[in-house]
This record gives structure tokens, sequence and C-alpha cells, in this order.
């Protein structure tokens, strides 16, 4: 039985980082692999769902943004890295999943999410952006790096049971 990527990516989506530590293999490489992309492409999304708000913020939000990513842009190289070998596989082992990558999927997913707030709550976030990147910041330096680790370790694990 194959599982649908998108199904995959919504287990993900739901637990994003807070899957608990555990072996690899106790969760599917690419559910890792979308939580690693939501975790790393929600600022962006965040910033989108703001601008369709205000576009005139537009300058402030993407400077935070892009002051976020600079910052870590070390551990996004690596992050981009994996992301392109999930991708690579998706192609092979599940072409007609829909998704042209694991962040696009994570994407679509994220966009759904922010989309159905309602205008105070979208409101209340766009005014948190800030402090939201913060929160990411730490985020960053602690359990993306340990996600980005058991990712290596399920992927290691699904190459493992690959035939020949």
């Amino acid at each position: 039985m194959r599982i649908s990527l998108s199904c995959l990516l919504l287990a993900g989506a739901i637990a994003m980082v807070s899957v608990p530590p555990g072996r690899a293999e106790d969760v599917p490489y690419m559910t890792l692999a979308g939580e690693l992309a939501g975790a790393v492409e929600s600022p962006r999304v965040v910033l989108e769902a703001c601008v369709a708000r205000k576009a005139g913020r537009r300058g402030d939000y993407q400077a935070a943004y892009e002051a976020w990513r600079a910052r870590h842009a070390t551990l996004l190289t690596q992050v981009d890295a994996q992301l392109a070998r999930a991708d690579a596989r998706l192609r092979r082992d599940n072409p007609a999943a829909g998704a042209s990558s694991v962040a696009d999927a994570m994407t679509r997913i994220l966009q759904r999410r922010y989309e159905s707030l309602d205008a105070a709550a979208l409101r209340q976030l766009c005014s948190r952006y800030p402090e939201m990147l913060r929160a990411k910041d730490a985020e960053m330096t602690d359990a993306v790096p340990r996600l980005l680790q058991r990712v290596a370790d399920a992927e290691r694990a699904a190459a493992a049971k690959q035939p020949g």
C-alpha cells in the first residue's frame, strides 16, 4: 500500500517540530521531511499572508524575514540540501503525488491554514510577526538542527530498506 505524500505531509504539518524524539524509522522519512520544510517555510508563508492583508507593509515584513534568513543561512543551506534529496526521492518513488517538491506541498498546507483565519486572528498573527521570528530563532538553534538530524537518519533508514 502506498501512502500519499499529502497524507504524510499533512501529518507532519499537524505535528510540525513537535514529534517526540525517537528512532528515525518510527516516523516516515517524507513526514519528517515535511516537518522540516514546514519549520523553515512557515515564516515566508506568514509573511505572504500578512502582505496579502496589508500590501503596504511588505517592506517591513520582507526586511524582517530576510534578516531571519541571513541569521540562519548556514542551517538553511543544510536544510535545502536535505529537502533536495527528499524531492528526488519524491519524484522517483511517487511521481503522481501532485507536488513539485516537499516544500511546495508544505507551503500549500500552511497557506490553507493561514487563509482560514478570520480577520482578527490574521491581524493578531501579523502584529506578532517579529515575535514569531524571534521564536523561530530559538527553534533554528535547537529544534530544527535536531529535526534535520532525524530526517537524515530516516533517509538512511529508508535507503537501507530499498531493494537492490
